[in-house]
């Protein structure tokens, strides 16, 4: 079916297809029509599908034990990082829509199907909008759930590469923070607080104590040369928050990427939800 006019914004779904798709379901009829959805999954997911078929301009990428994509995924050293895989490869889809239709695509939304959106019409209308997003930025509520400029999230195909040689089975490496960039973002976003951090320059208790801080404070310690000039932490000095998968911990790798990327991590009403059990 060819859509006219042909919309601007994309809809990526890399990951999982499980059931309880309702209200995922409810989401896609109502931008029917606004957006492309393109979507990279297990074969295994296919009897799930059925909510996909009737969207206008839907792509849809099985990855199968005997593809290639499939055996390039089982590849990567660990599970948590096929997310990202999936991505670049509804990335590429979405450069195929650009070149098929001669057109640039303005925004892109990452989002789950089993995430429970908590004001949808609020995402419905951003989806159906022809807002300009600033490349600077991206509304995240982690790296489950995020949408932001074409350009920005195209801007996130390397994470996959920037994990694989930097993060991967080092949970315990201190990677500098950007204090500066951190201050423009929202702080309770993107999981910034479970990252690793250098107490000799930045010493907190608890979780608690880090989000009662305000972008004041954060400001603080962006203002401090010292710290750029400090030798590197040993052991003891480091410390994070962090808790569950330590072999590659991805909403603080996800964070972490952002902040020393430049890209501004705002929260936004339409993502502050969870995943449905």
């Amino acid at each position: 079916m060819i859509l006219d006019p042909i919309p601007n914004n994309v809809i990526i779904v890399p990951g999982l297809v499980k059931e309880k798709l309702s209200e995922f379901e409810s989401l896609l009829r109502a931008v029917a029509g606004h957006a492309f959805l393109i979507l990279c999954t297990e074969d295994y997911c296919i009897p799930n599908l059925k909510i996909f078929y009737d969207f206008p301009h839907v792509l849809v990428y099985l990855l199968t034990p005997q593809n290639k994509a499939g055996k390039e995924q089982a590849e990567l050293p660990h599970q948590f990082l096929y997310q990202w895989y999936k991505f670049n490869k509804c990335l590429k889809l979405a450069s195929r829509i650009e070149r098929k239709y001669s057109m640039r695509i303005n925004s892109i939304f990452k989002l789950r199907p089993d995430y429970s959106y908590p004001n949808m019409s609020v995402l419905v209308d951003q989806i159906k909008s022809n807002r300009i997003f600033a490349d600077n930025y991206i509304y995240t509520e982690s790296d489950r759930v995020f949408f932001g400029s074409r350009d920005t999230i195209f801007s996130l195909r390397h994470i996959l590469d920037v994990s694989l040689s930097l993060l991967v089975g080092k949970p315990d490496y201190y990677y500098p923070l950007n204090f500066g960039n951190l201050c423009k973002s929202d702080l309770k976003s993107s999981r910034w607080e479970r990252c690793n951090f250098d107490r000799r320059v930045f010493n907190y208790k608890s979780v608690s104590s880090l989000f009662s801080l305000s972008n004041s404070n954060i400001q603080d310690y962006a203002d401090q040369e010292t710290y750029n000039e400090i030798s590197p932490p040993t052991a003891s000095d480091v410390y994070s928050f962090h808790t569950g998968n330590r072999i590659f911990p991805g909403e603080r790798s996800y964070a972490w990427f952002l902040n020393v990327h430049g890209i501004v991590a705002k929260r936004h009403a339409s993502l502050l939800g969870s995943i449905i059990r």
